[in-house]
């Protein structure tokens, strides 16, 4: 597995469970049986990735019961694993839906919801206007859904490259839109800077990347490299000893030679 997918996932972890070491160890877990399967890359990850999500809904809300002051863990867990989703590991509403079984229309309004129901937590300061779309459209403005704006579907990078271009241009010369775009972006900031942030992340995927491996050396066996198959046969007891003689027969046939 590469390491961006690993990263991805250690977010997507310590975005379900508050405690890092909880975190940490139960996607150890997870990926650990994840691996023993013959899987794509992308398969082992949405499958890593559905395991944490019906593992820390198995285990209920009391498990981040310490944390709940912090307006992010008082989110469902569905809300978390979407926003964390989206922010950090940048997948695609397409991925998230298959990962969580829900349809794809249903991601970037289950994400909208969430990010405007952070702007009422109290004690939150977002400093920005709410970001609302406007009536007043020309010919060429893009159609502005309250339940599913156009402008969040920009940041989360949903759009195909050439309307993607198509809205940079149009904002520029766009005043209304432009204003719309900005509004959306400040609280896309603003949410953003809520999501937990795991520390030492490379050695968390060294960590994870080492397990992986190991199992899936375990797994085939016949994938091993020449010198590590030769290291550990080597290590067995029995080789060693035969080895040790070997070599001591090898200097005494070497000596005789020379005194003939």
């Amino acid at each position: 597995m590469q390491a961006d997918d690993l990263k991805s996932l250690i977010c997507i972890a310590h975005s379900l469970w508050a405690d890092s070491a909880e975190a940490i160890s139960s996607l150890a877990e997870v990926l650990s049986v994840v691996a023993t399967g013959d899987f794509p890359t992308e398969i082992e990850v949405e499958k890593t990735a559905k395991a944490l999500y019906f593992r820390i809904l198995h285990q209920g809300t009391s498990i981040n019961a310490q944390s709940i002051s912090q307006p992010f863990f008082r989110l469902t867990v569905e809300q978390r694993f979407i926003l964390s989703s989206l922010h950090l590991a940048r997948w695609s509403y397409v991925r998230i839906g298959r990962i969580l079984d829900i349809e794809e229309r249903l991601i970037p309004e289950i994400a909208w919801t969430t990010r405007l129901s952070l702007t009422l937590v109290p004690g939150v300061d977002f400093n920005s206007v709410h970001p609302t779309g406007t009536h007043h459209l020309a010919v060429n403005c893009p159609e502005y859904q309250k339940e599913n704006p156009w402008t969040q579907k920009f940041l989360d990078d949903e759009f195909p490259k050439n309307q993607k271009i198509f809205l940079q241009n149009h904002s520029i010369s766009c005043k209304t839109c432009q204003e719309s775009l900005t509004r959306c972006r400040t609280l896309y900031y603003s949410v953003d800077g809520l999501l937990p942030r795991p520390e030492n992340t490379e050695e968390k995927i060294k960590l994870l990347n080492h397990i992986y491996l190991k199992i899936q050396k375990l797994q085939h066996p016949l994938q091993q490299s020449f010198l590590d198959s030769l290291r550990i046969f080597s290590e067995r007891p029995k080789i060693r000893w035969i080895f040790a003689l070997s070599c001591i027969f090898f200097v005494y046939f070497v000596r005789k030679n020379k005194g003939m």
